[in-house]
């Protein structure tokens, strides 16, 4: 293909220089490629051959090879079109800034890539969120207690259910859903936990479920469905789990365990068997898969943008289920994220109807109820270069285990 006669040779030249460079593990920012380039300083035109690859294709290579060049993949991530909306190939900047192109769009082609290698991956056998425990560890006897049912935040909850299981404590029935509980033909526990904390811990932990089930919304446009519907997710209504539970097994045996953010694993552990009347042993109360962060759950939930293009509908959560039990091993930025500007007096306001709620249903609280009410302490958003760096640990993770695994690097990307 010829070469635009409108486009400056020596701009052409250092732009393709500088990519096979790259290709050749190389990590020298394209500002300072251009400076330590042979030939003029001012190219006369603003933008290499159209058929180069664009500036966030090898911007992101760039940033890969920082952790380590991955040959491979090379090609892969210089021709692979970013899902979403975008400029296929977005031309080098001049004058040359630093980075090479805004985050956001090498967020989008890394997003392509590593969507491509989990379409890829298969599960090892890694506990994951949706996985219980239906039994305790092997060679710990089941202790006697209290019959129990465990309610309320979702994935406080996973953690907490593998943490008693492995200490002997297993709840009297596999887990279902209340709302889908009949009333009639079921045996009633001797005490229902409900597991509470402050409503934006609850609605992190209602999102963070769903991305892990495969939604792609991102956590303001959660918030933003469920203010505009005056309404909260299910797992973080209080009321509709107390009218379930109380007119069956009566207040004095429904406990709300008012919990934080910042509460570990172990201590709750401890204090719920308390209550159930039992003391477990301390080797056991660290079970349960680890949380993902906010910046882990807003790249998978852009990958779960990606893979219906990409894994029929049978296959998907097997692929998403593996990436997942990957991400929980790199925890990266902060454990909660903020919430967004406008959210929070929306927040305060559905909080103390909570704490009306539970106070009104006479059961037994355990910890500052008040506390449902204040949220957490303030926190920043996800940037979109928390998840370009996300998203190039993964990338290494992933391809890593994909060539231990079949030799071969990913194949060729699909444009979606």
């Amino acid at each position: 293909m010829a070469s635009d006669p409108s486009v400056d040779p020596e701009l052409e030249a250092a732009a393709r220089s500088w990519a096979e460079h790259l290709r050749t593990g190389g990590t020298t920012p394209w500002a300072d490629w251009v400076v330590a380039a042979p030939g003029p300083a001012v190219p006369r035109a603003a933008a290499p051959s159209p058929h180069l690859p664009g500036a966030a294709h090898l911007e992101l290579l760039r940033r890969l090879n920082l952790e380590g060049p991955l040959p491979g993949l090379v090609d892969h991530v210089l021709t692979r079109p970013g899902p979403g909306r975008g400029r296929v190939h977005l031309p080098l900047s001049w004058p040359p800034e630093r980075p090479a192109a805004p985050a956001a769009e090498v967020r989008r082609v890394a997003v392509g890539v590593l969507a491509d290698l989990t379409s890829r991956l298969e599960s090892r056998g890694v506990a994951t969120g949706a996985e219980q425990p239906r039994g305790p560890a092997s060679g710990r006897r089941r202790l006697r207690g209290r019959s129990f049912v465990l309610e309320g935040l979702p994935m406080t909850v996973t953690t907490l259910r593998a943490g008693l299981a492995a200490a002997g404590l297993v709840e009297h029935r596999p887990k279902r859903p209340w709302f889908r509980l009949g009333r009639r033909g079921s045996s009633r526990p001797d005490a229902v936990i409900l597991v509470a904390g402050p409503l934006d811990q609850a609605l992190r932990e209602a999102w963070a479920r769903r991305v892990l089930e495969g939604s792609p919304r991102s956590w303001r446009g959660f918030l933003t469905m469920w203010s505009t519907r005056e309404a909260l997710p299910p797992s973080a209504e209080l009321d509709r789990v107390l009218q379930n539970w109380v007119p069956r097994v009566g207040p004095g045996q429904v406990h709300v365990v008012v919990t934080s953010v910042t509460e570990a694993a172990a201590p709750l552990v401890d204090r719920v068997a308390q209550i159930l009347g039992v003391r477990p042993a301390q080797d056991a109360q660290d079970a349960g898969p680890a949380p993902l962060t906010p910046v882990m759950l807003d790249l998978l939930r852009r990958v779960n943008g990606v893979l219906p293009f990409l894994v029929p509908e049978e296959a998907r959560a097997v692929r998403r289920d593996a990436l997942a039990d990957l991400m929980r091993t790199e925890p990266l930025g902060p454990r909660w994220v903020g919430l967004p500007r406008g959210r929070r007096s929306w927040v305060v306001a559905a909080g103390a109807r909570q704490v009306e709620t539970v106070r009104d249903a006479g059961v037994t609280v355990h910890g500052d109820l008040a506390a449902l009410a204040r949220p957490s302490r303030r926190g920043r958003g996800v940037r979109a270069e928390d998840t370009v760096a996300a998203a190039i640990r993964m990338i290494h993770r992933v391809e890593r285990r994909a060539v231990a695994t079949d030799g071969g690097p990913v194949g060729g990307g699909t444009d979606t």
